[in-house]
């Protein structure tokens, strides 16, 4: 009898080390503070996401994003698309499983009260990020105000050193983002170029890299599941919503709710539609071609796989 007890007893033990070396650990999910990614973080706030399948991770920038992300830090990052662009070209090979939104007039270039047009910027120092974002929205400023890179001085600013810069006077501008932005702008700062000047050209994507992506579908699919239930939290619960994605963000509900205004979230349905009828890989090619025309890509052979429709979404 006392043999059948052991047997049974190691045989449990057995099939536990079994399941412990099968089961994968769990998604790090990477992101900076941005509005457009507040679905995820109204998710994990409300317990949609498990923790043994999802963690999500906030970093301080994009740049710490991208670099979390090539050292295998995190699974998944939260990225603009041309970020995910340079990330291809360095080699990384990755996948993007959704649109997470559409800047429409969320991403910005702020001034001081000094200065009243653009073309008052010739000269001035313009304090960006060093990433693929910050230069490509300046550039397209530039180039739709009749200027060039060369016309401005650039400071390297993370977007965590903006807010102290741009009040010491160490910089005229800043091109920047939620929740910089309001921040600013309640000391003065002022727009003077946006988003939606450039409409689809700034998309937010979550990429994962391919081996984890045919990995790990199942934890996957949980956070793509995740993110539509915090899309749908949302559009029901506005108020309630607009305090969790507040506070997490470190602005009031109202201001979340102004800087959602800036945003387009695209549905379960329109991610589905932008991947399959080649939308999404149409932005890829023109966002390419003005990435290129800025020296922003060093060639046009970089690519990003997509998903096909059935894949998660």
């Amino acid at each position: 009898m006392k043999s059948a007890k052991l047997i049974f007893f190691i045989s449990l033990i057995f099939l536990s080390a079994c399941d412990s070396q099968h089961h994968s650990p769990p998604l790090q999910i990477g992101t900076n503070l941005w509005p457009g990614y507040e679905p995820l973080y109204i998710s994990e706030s409300l317990g949609y996401f498990s923790k043994d399948e999802l963690r999500l991770v906030v970093l301080p920038s994009a740049s710490e994003v991208m670099r979390s992300f090539k050292n295998q830090i995190i699974n998944v990052a939260a990225l603009t698309l041309d970020e995910a662009l340079l990330l291809a070209e360095s080699g990384v090979d990755i996948v993007v499983i959704q649109v997470a939104d559409i800047s429409h007039g969320a991403d910005v270039i702020l001034v001081n009260s000094e200065i009243e047009s653009f073309s008052q910027l010739s000269g001035k120092k313009v304090g960006l990020e060093s990433t693929a974002l910050g230069a490509y929205v300046l550039s397209r400023a530039l180039e739709i105000n009749q200027l060039k890179l060369k016309d401005v001085q650039l400071v390297d600013l993370e977007i965590g050193e903006q807010e102290k810069a741009f009040a010491a006077g160490e910089v005229d501008a800043v091109v920047t983002f939620e929740p910089v932005k309001t921040h600013l702008e309640n000391h003065g700062a002022k727009v003077i170029f946006d988003s939606s000047q450039i409409p689809g050209e700034v998309v937010d994507v979550l990429v994962v890299r391919k081996d984890v992506f045919d990995e790990q579908k199942e934890q996957l699919q949980h956070l793509v599941d995740g993110w539509y239930k915090g899309v749908d939290y949302i559009d029901q619960n506005p108020d309630k919503a607009a305090e969790i994605a507040g506070r997490h963000l470190g602005i009031s509900a109202q201001e979340f709710k102004e800087a959602l205004s800036g945003l387009i979230i695209p549905t379960r349905e329109v991610n589905r539609q932008m991947i399959s009828d080649g939308k999404l890989q149409k932005t890829v090619k023109q966002l390419k071609n003005v990435m290129l025309d800025h020296q922003l890509l060093s060639g046009d052979a970089v690519t990003i796989t997509m998903p096909m429709t059935a894949d998660l979404l």
